[in-house]
This record gives C-alpha cells, structure tokens and sequence, in this order.
C-alpha cells in the first residue's frame, strides 16, 4: 500500500456553522496578502485548520482566530505553525475514523499560542467539529476520495475453501490446538470467547473515547468560565471605579457648598456689626438733636427706629432664606451620598454573589457525581442535607436544625445548653447558680424551659417566686 493521502484546508465558522473553505494554499495566499476576503472585513474570525484523509474523514483539526482589517486582508503579523500544532496535538473524540488530534484553547501544545485559539462547541445541539465533519464529507473542496467499500462476507467467504474456519478476529485473541479444533463444540465454544473479548475490546475503546471527549468538554467549559468571571471581574471594577469618582465629585461639591455657607455666614456677621454702627450713629445723631427739638426728635427716632427694623428684617428673612436654600443643598448632598454607599454595597454585594455561584456550580458539579452532604448536630444526629438546602443551611443553620428537630430555634438553643452543661440554672441567695447535676435531656422536643434545667428544689419556681423565697428564708 501507497503512503496516504492527506488534504489540508481551513475552514470559516459564523454562528457556529462553516461559511467557508478553501485549501491550505489558497490560505498561504490570504496571509500573503494577495487575496482578500470581503465577507470578514473588520472580523475576528473562528477558523479551523483541517487534514483530510482520502476517505474524507477528518484526522486533525486546529481551532485558531484570524483578524481582517477594513479592507477584507488578513492580519499581517498573525503567524501560528498550524502544521506544527495539527502534527503535535493531543487526542480528540472520534469523528468516524477513530480519535483526531484538536489544537484548541484548552489543548494547546504550544502556550504561547493558545490566546489566538478557541474552544469548540461540544453539546449535541450545536458541534464545532460535527461541521467540520460534514464540510468534510460534503466535499466542497474536491478532494480525490477513495470510498472504495470493505469486501462483502459472502464474497469473502466465496473466495475461501469450503470448509469450516473461523472468522477474522482480534490478533491478540489465541488460536486453538488442532486436536481441539477437530471437535465441533470446542470450535464453537472458543469461537464465543474470541467474540466475547472482541466485544469487550470494542466496548473499552468506546468507553475510553466518550472520556477523553467528555474531559475536553469539561476543559473548555473550565476556559469559558474562566473568561466569562475576568470579563464580569472587570466590567464591576470599572464601574465600581466610575462610581467611586463620582462620589469624590459629590464630596468636592459639598465641601464647596460648605465654604460658600461658611462665607454667607460672616457676611451676615458683618451686616449685623455695620447695623450696630449705624444704630449708634443714628443714637449719637438724636442726642445731638435733642437740644434744638424734642418734637422732631420723637419723630426722628421713631422714623429711625422703623427704618432700623425695617433693613434689619429685611436682611435677616435675606440671609435666613439663603441659609434655608444652602441647608436644603446640604441635605441633598447628603441623601446623594448615602446612595453612592448604597450603590457601592450593592456591587460588593454582586461580586459576593458572583463568588458564591462559582461554588455553587462546584457543589451542584459534586451532587451530579453522587457526593452527599451530611452534617452532625446534637439533638438530630447526622443529617444529609439536600443540595437546594445547603444556601439555607449555611445562612441560618441553628434554625435549619431546629426545624429538623420540631421545634424552634430559641428552644434548641435552650436545649444545646442545658446538653451542654446538665446543670441547675436557678439563682441562690448569694445570686450565683445552684450548679446540681441533672439528668441530661437527649431529645430538644422534651426539653423544658424552668423544668428540664431547675433541681427538685428550684423546679416549677418562677423567678419572681424563687426571689422570694431567698428573702423569706433570710
């Protein structure tokens, strides 16, 4: 046999479907620079450099990104050894002629490599390389196949002696003794075990490949993960940056506010020290007339005295209305700030919950492979806490466990005390615990509060009661 045929191509991906194909060469000249494409100007492409047997069955894949500019040319410094990496790529799932090798993010052979790479869809729904598959069957490119069909049984058969043989089985499987094979039933017997290994060899290479390719699903889900909580990781910091500096805005502004206040408020000190001046002035001036005329004197004054009363009401309703206005700013300012804390708690509050989904998703991860989450709590015993269950455990759990015991939580805690510490609760005299030793009450349900934790003394006392009777025995 001839050494065998491989194409290589690279494929276009838009939504997850293959747009179009052309053959390695055909890309060489892309990169070049001597053909453009005008479907992906400005577009960072999902590509696939593919290798295609003469069968047209796919053999090794390579899941890169290229960028095109306006122009439809593709990116001058991109450069990513698709050969080196199809040649060095770990195994993929089995896409017909047994496991490819895939290059992608979460298997690349070459680190540096792997940001230009990209993660294929593995779900049924909607396959990356069960496309790839199909452009490859389809045969778009025109590739030389060679679907020449296996030997038929019969002909097979037709072309052998007419006598009894086995048929082609696992080369690993030993061949029977000839005396053994003279007898019908043995021939039979090792036949079955021959098919029965055959059988058990098939099932493990199946078995063997549904696992790598559920691990390489797994691996990329990882990666998207990874990328989707960095890119959310950032948006909460710009926003959380944004919102910081709008709050020193608001601060400077109040500050500013402050001092325009603090202004006000001397301006009025000097108003009302230049009235006093005037006042005495005036005082000075009607002394001064009082000698010439008393009747105009009285006029004067009292002219004066309502003037006086007059600009100084008006200047004080003036200043108290700017004060008014300047305190209504303050409490705006005020109640501005106290939404900007609100609005900051509440993106701490998601980068908590972004936090605690990841390890929601590890718990509910560990409840699909069968893990069990079972606690210990005195008065229940081991308790196995179903997954939906487990928010509420962990944000109230003395509660959880009291409702598992029927009973409230003030009662379980009365009684994890008294299970504690099995001792008389009353008060003496001198005001310090009566401490006897009890009988330990093992269930919360029969657990009573000023029975279960009092001594024969002190049982079915009230406190008031138990008061009185240390004053009598006094």
């Amino acid at each position: 046999m001839g050494r065998e045929t491989i194409t290589e191509a690279v494929m276009f991906f838009d939504q997850g479907h293959v747009v179009k194909e052309m053959l390695y060469p055909e890309f060489e000249a892309v990169l070049d620079g001597v053909v453009q494409i005008n479907d992906f100007r400005n577009l960072l492409v999902k590509s696939a450099f593919v290798e295609i047997d003469s069968t047209l069955s796919v053999r090794s894949a390579v899941l890169f990104m290229i960028d095109f500019d306006e122009q439809g040319y593709a990116d001058k410094d991109w450069n990513i050894p698709l050969q080196h990496l199809a040649y060095s790529a770990g195994l993929g799932p089995d896409l017909g002629a047994g496991p490819i090798k895939l290059a992608c993010r979460s298997q690349c052979p070459v680190s540096w490599h792997q940001a230009q790479m990209w993660d294929p869809e593995m779900s049924p729904d909607a396959s990356h390389l069960v496309s790839i598959k199909r452009a490859a069957e389809t045969n778009n490119l025109g590739i030389l196949a060679d679907r020449k069909p296996p030997p038929a049984p019969a002909a097979v058969a037709a072309s052998q002696p007419a006598e009894i043989s086995p048929p082609i089985l696992d080369q690993s499987v030993p061949i029977l003794d000839a005396p053994l094979a003279a007898d019908p039933g043995i021939e039979s017997r090792a036949l079955e075990r021959r098919l029965s290994k055959q059988y058990q060899k098939e099932h493990r290479d199946k078995v063997a490949n549904l696992i790598k390719r559920q691990r390489l699903h797994i691996s990329t889900l990882k990666t998207r993960f990874k990328e989707e909580l960095m890119q959310t990781n950032q948006l909460l910091q710009q926003e959380k940056q944004q919102q910081v500096k709008k709050l020193d805005a608001l601060k400077k502004e109040m500050a500013m506010q402050s001092r325009q206040n603090e202004t006000l408020k001397r301006t009025m000190k000097q108003q009302l020290v230049e009235f006093r001046r005037s006042r005495e002035e005036f005082a000075q001036q009607l002394q001064d007339m009082e000698s010439e005329e008393m009747g105009d004197i009285a006029r004067i004054k009292a002219q004066y005295e309502d003037q006086m009363a007059q600009r100084l009401q008006a200047a004080t309703a003036e200043l108290q209305d700017q004060i008014e206005v300047r305190d209504v700013e303050m409490a705006y300012r005020n109640e501005l700030d106290g939404q900007m804390q609100e609005e900051l708690e509440s993106l701490r509050s998601r980068v908590e919950e972004l936090t605690l989904r990841q390890s929601d998703d590890v718990l509910e991860d560990l409840s699909h492979k069968g893990v069990v989450f079972v606690a210990y709590h005195p008065g229940v015993g081991h308790i196995t806490i179903p997954l939906h269950d487990i928010p509420k455990y962990m944000n109230h759990t003395m509660g959880y466990v009291a409702s598992k015991c029927f009973v409230s939580e003030e009662q379980y805690n009365q009684w994890l005390r008294h299970y504690e510490s099995p001792n008389c609760d009353a008060r003496t005299t001198d005001g310090s615990r009566c401490s006897v030793r009890l009988d330990r009450i093992d269930s919360p349900g029969m657990y009573v509060d000023g029975h279960s934790n009092h001594c024969d003394k002190h049982r079915g006392l009230s406190a008031v009661e138990a008061v009185k009777a240390a004053r009598s025995s006094q």
